[in-house]
């Protein structure tokens, strides 16, 4: 377990780890969103960012490091992504707003890439583990300190110092990377399964419905690759939520009801009544997407749409204040035009492909396969989780680099001999 590596990020994250959001999420208030981004990062933000710099700048310069070299097209599509990204102040709406965006995606960049020279796929899953678990234990310290641990509580969610989505990712990451640390290390297995179980019940306080969806989605086809059992059993679950979703459309009634209740996650009535509309998304997309007309081709600069210039017209379209697109897909086609958008969905794909076709019997590029299905679902309802400066964004970009930089080395003879013996 890489430990020292995991607790200077968990020091570099933790500085800007928010004890506010314990106790569930406030409304936000229009003006002090645009003075916040007229404003910037915190000055700990800032330092988190540096520390991150300096790390990189480090690393590289460490002849020790492992090379890193372009691997395929995967490779190419990603430079290209993120040097379309350092150009957009150019043409940006606003220009200011997009060269501080673009500076946090090239610092986090360039961590992530000095963790991929510094550790394999499966050392990248245990420091997952280890950064993820020990922010689970300071967030239910947060909230049992300030009162706020109220899982009985229809309206509460488990957060401590992270936004209830942002915790539910960092829930989702330990859960998967816990189970493949799991199958990858035979004698520690009961500790892992036990550290995955908790996470899951953690993810679920955290009432995150795609979070939660894409980690059970993503558990499942990590499995299907390396266990015989775990295919087994997802295909038995597949089945068996087919079977339910026909008994829901046929009978209705009462079962509809509880099928809403789950829907929701326990959130209550005003959930319930959003339920149809993705929580408010619809309109809020429909008012975004007004907008790329007047610039569909290069948009209007990297994840700077949100500028003191859009903000009150979206928030009077969408009827609430949001502090994102809430679509990765639909905030890059804003920032990047459909020349972002295509190359984010053709590196996905790409990063999709290549983990996929080699992750059969490789717990580490089954690891990365599953991050990325995982990614890509959470991209639909959620920006934040390819723009914010937090761990599970970090741990992405850091699985995205590895599979376009790092060659997988082929599984040892002693895998394929356990694997055999298991199935």
């Amino acid at each position: 377990m890489p430990w020292g590596l995991a607790l200077f990020l968990l020091a570099t994250f933790g500085l800007m780890f928010d004890p506010s959001f314990s106790g569930g999420v406030k409304a936000v208030n229009i003006g002090d969103y645009m003075q916040a981004v007229l404003k910037g990062g915190n000055t700990l933000r800032e330092i988190s960012l540096l520390t991150l710099g300096v790390f990189a700048l480090i690393t590289f310069l460490n002849r020790r490091r492992d090379r890193l070299q372009a691997n395929g097209p995967l490779a190419w599509l990603l430079l290209f992504f993120l040097g379309l990204a350092v150009a957009s102040p150019a043409w940006a709406q606003d220009p200011a707003v997009a060269i501080r965006r673009v500076v946090v995606l090239v610092l986090l960049s360039a961590g992530a890439a000095a963790v991929v020279a510094r550790c394999p796929l499966l050392r990248i899953a245990a420091l997952t583990v280890c950064v993820c678990g020990f922010t689970v234990i300071i967030s239910l310290a947060v909230e049992i300190a300030s009162g706020a641990f109220r899982p009985l509580d229809g309206s509460w969610r488990f957060s401590g110092v992270l936004h209830p989505v942002v915790q539910g990712w960092n829930c989702g990451l330990l859960v998967i990377a816990s189970l493949v640390l799991a199958v990858a290390l035979p004698r520690s297995r009961m500790v892992f399964i036990f550290v995955a179980l908790v996470g899951f019940v953690f993810l679920g306080l955290t009432r995150s419905r795609m979070p939660l969806a894409s980690t059970i989605l993503a558990c499942a086809v990590c499995g299907s690759f390396i266990s015989s059992r775990a295919r087994r059993l997802s295909f038995a679950s597949a089945y068996f939520l087919v079977c339910v979703g026909l008994l829901w459309f046929l009978l209705g009634g009462n079962i509809g009801k509880t099928a809403v209740a789950a829907a929701t996650l326990g959130r209550g009535k005003q959930a319930a009544a959003s339920l149809d509309t993705f929580t408010g998304r619809l309109e809020l997309w429909d008012a975004e997407l007004g907008y790329v007309k007047e610039r569909p081709v290069l948009g209007y600069g990297y994840d700077s749409f949100f500028n003191p210039r859009n903000i009150p017209s979206i928030a009077k379209a969408a009827g609430w204040v949001a502090t994102s697109p809430h679509s990765g897909y639909i905030g890059t086609l804003l920032g990047l035009g459909y020349v972002g958008l295509a190359t984010l969905v053709l590196t996905l794909l790409a990063a999709l492909k290549r983990s996929l076709s080699q992750a059969r019997h490789r717990p580490e590029v089954a690891f990365a396969a599953a991050v990325t299905i995982w990614l890509c679902c959470n991209l639909f309802l959620e920006s934040a989780i390819i723009t914010d400066p937090s761990f599970p964004t970090f741990i992405c970009l850091a699985i995205l680099v590895s599979l376009s930089f790092k060659r997988v080395s082929r599984p040892s003879t002693w895998w394929f001999s356990h694997a055999e013996a298991r199935q």
